[in-house]
C-alpha cells in the first residue's frame, strides 16, 4: 500500500509544471543524457564512436525542433571541446538514418546498415572506391608524365607513359591502359578548364 505524501507546496507544483512545459526541457534532458554517456565512456563501457553518432543525432534533431546549434552544443560535456565544423544537413541525416537502422535492427550488421556490404555477389562499395581511386591515380600519372615531358620538349605517347606507370606500380600495362581509357575524360575536362594542352 502506497504511503500518503504531504500535498505539494505551490512552489513545488509550479516547479514541476514549469519543467514539464519548458520549451528548453529537451535541452536539459540532452545534457543529462550526454553526462551519462560521458561517464560510460570514461568507464570504457561504450566506445567514442557511439557517443559521436549520438551527438550527430542530437544536433540534427535539436535543430529540427527549433533549437540553435549553440544551444545544443551547450548540452555536450566540456571534454568534447569547443571546435566545430559546418556540415550539410543531408550528410548528417544519412549518417543518422544508417546509425538508427544499425542501432535498432535485430541483427545489428554495421556494414549492411550503412550500405557498405556488397549487394548479392557484387564488390563492396569501399572495395569499388579503392579500385576507382587506383585507376584514377594511374590515369593522372599518365597525364603528369606527358605534361612534364612536354615541358622538356620531348614527345611522350600514352603508350610510353602507360609503360612507365606499369613499372612504377608493378601492374600490367594493359591494366594501366584500361584505367586511362575509363577515366581520361574526367581529366581532359579539368585540363580544358585550366587551358592546359591535352595532346
Amino acid at each position: 500500500m502506497a504511503k500518503k505524501r504531504l500535498p505539494l507546496s505551490e512552489e513545488g507544483v509550479k516547479a514541476i509544471k514549469d519543467y514539464i512545459n519548458s520549451p528548453k526541457r529537451k535541452l536539459i534532458e540532452n545534457k543529462q543524457y550526454f553526462d551519462n554517456l560521458e561517464r560510460l565512456l570514461v568507464d570504457r563501457k561504450i566506445p567514442t564512436t557511439y557517443v559521436s553518432f549520438e551527438v550527430l543525432k542530437a544536433l540534427h534533431n535539436g535543430i529540427e525542433n527549433g533549437f540553435t546549434n549553440t544551444e545544443i552544443l551547450g548540452t555536450l560535456p566540456k571534454s568534447m571541446g569547443n571546435e566545430t565544423v559546418k556540415v550539410p544537413v543531408a550528410v548528417i541525416r544519412s549518417l543518422i538514418f544508417a546509425w538508427d537502422k544499425y542501432k535498432y535492427s535485430e541483427e545489428q550488421n554495421f556494414e549492411k546498415s550503412f550500405g557498405l556490404d556488397g549487394k548479392d555477389k557484387s564488390r563492396k562499395p569501399l572495395t569499388r572506391l579503392e579500385i576507382q581511386k587506383t585507376e584514377k591515380y594511374y590515369t593522372q600519372r599518365i597525364f603528369e608524365l606527358r605534361m612534364n615531358k612536354k615541358l622538356d620538349g620531348i614527345k611522350f605517347t600514352v603508350d610510353d607513359a602507360a609503360e612507365q606507370v606499369s613499372e612504377e606500380n608493378s601492374v600490367s600495362v594493359q591494366s594501366v591502359k584500361n584505367a586511362y581509357k575509363k577515366h581520361r575524360q574526367s581529366f581532359i575536362k579539368i585540363f580544358k578548364e585550366h587551358n592546359l594542352p591535352i595532346k
